[in-house]
């Protein structure tokens, strides 16, 4: 079994996943499977979260489009960071849950999030805290997207903190039906800020590239272009 029966998630997904069901998170699944897919998902937190990452619309953009200045501070960071790049990427990401608990934690590349949520039919018990951290680019463009994420969180109405590459958010006490919808939108986040950093070639980039998501723009060519030309779409 891979660690203490955790199963992995299959699917549209770009993550080596792998799911911990405490009870009642996980339907029509028998107990020889190793393998999940997000349609065997009930836990009604991560199902909300699974909806935002495989939404369509984050996913069908074709290739990330690359700054080369962006690229280039990549390149230089890496070489001199510690560890190698196989250490990095071969991280899994877990989800621990139950019908109505999820605790989420990602490592995609060289930036790493953390997710804790409640999401049942008590208002006073619901909550979501996350937590994002890192990048593969130099410490202004990491900075950039951290302010980027914050203020998409502002925009939805979550409580935020940012502290140099890392985001700290809060959502509490709030109905189901919210917690699954802010659930949801950073699920979409996550797919639409990865490997971001590269692209935040100047202060502009931050409003722009919030705008975008705000807006249900996540053709990050496009929005690449808003930025370089100072328009918002």
């Amino acid at each position: 079994t891979q660690g203490g029966g955790a199963r992995k998630l299959v699917g549209p997904i770009p993550l080596d996943l792998y799911v911990i069901d405490l009870g009642g998170g996980l339907t029509g699944v028998s107990d020889r499977s190793r393998r999940v897919t997000s349609d065997q998902v009930a836990s009604l937190p991560f199902k909300a979260l699974l909806e935002g990452m495989i939404y369509v619309g984050t996913r069908m953009q074709g290739p990330r489009p690359v700054d080369l200045a962006g690229f280039f501070s990549v390149m230089r960071e890496q070489m001199l960071a510690p560890g190698t790049a196989a250490e990095r990427f071969g991280d899994r990401s877990y989800a621990v849950i139950s019908d109505t608990y999820l605790n989420f934690s990602s490592r995609i590349g060289y930036h790493y999030s953390a997710l804790d949520s409640y999401c049942g039919d008590s208002v006073n018990k619901n909550y979501i805290t996350f937590s994002f951290k890192g990048g593969a680019a130099d410490d202004v463009r990491r900075n950039r997207r951290a302010r980027c994420i914050a203020a998409i969180f502002r925009a939805l109405e979550l409580s935020v903190e940012v502290r140099e590459d890392r985001v700290d958010a809060r959502y509490y006490k709030y109905e189901q039906s919210l917690i699954q919808e802010k659930l949801e939108a950073i699920g979409r986040m996550l797919q639409f800020t990865r490997q971001m950093d590269m692209l935040m070639s100047s202060e502009h980039s931050v409003e722009t590239l919030a705008r975008c998501f705000l807006d249900g723009n996540y053709d990050l060519h496009r929005c690449a272009a808003d930025d370089n030309t100072g328009n918002v779409s």
